[in-house]
């Protein structure tokens, strides 16, 4: 044997390592590629790790039938935190003043159920009725939540004079 083959033997042993190695390292950064993409997709952190507070309310519509004009009524919607923050009810309003809106707490904890008692006063109305609740909040996905009562308001029957 020469010191000619050993050296070409050595040669070809390198420029294979070398090759192994520039094929290693497209392969690594294709899968790191894929790795960051297959992230940015489907999401790499858990939803709940960047959910922050969620307002839930689970009949967002009442529905009280017929009423008698004049005649008040009450109803008490109720809301859920199912987020993993704090749930902060800045505001409540209402579409206008023949309707109030007491809330419960203006700091609802994770997990936490909160209430809105409506009341809604008839007089002066008549026919089919719709009226408004709006819950301001922190929650990222609605900073407004709307509540609704409906109805119909039956006219106030005059009874005669008597004679």
């Amino acid at each position: 044997m020469t010191s000619d083959g050993g050296a070409e033997k050595n040669v070809l042993v390198s420029a294979a390592e070398s090759i192994f190695v520039v094929e290693r390292k497209i392969v690594m950064r294709i899968l790191t590629w894929i790795a960051i993409l297959t992230a940015g997709v489907l999401g790499w952190s858990s939803p709940a790790a960047s959910q922050g507070p969620e307002l839930t309310v689970e009949n967002p519509v009442f529905d009280f039938g017929e009423i008698p004009e004049g005649e008040s009524l009450e109803h008490v919607f109720t809301f859920r935190n199912t987020g993993n923050e704090n749930l902060l009810i800045s505001r409540v309003r209402t579409s206008c003043g023949c309707t109030a809106a007491l809330l419960s707490a203006s700091e609802v904890p994770p997990g936490a159920q909160g209430n809105v008692l409506a009341t809604f006063s008839s007089r002066r109305f008549r026919g089919a009725v719709e009226k408004t609740i709006y819950l301001h909040t922190n929650d990222p996905r609605q900073s407004a939540a709307t509540l609704r009562l409906r109805g119909t308001v039956l006219p106030q029957v005059a009874s005669p004079a008597p004679r």
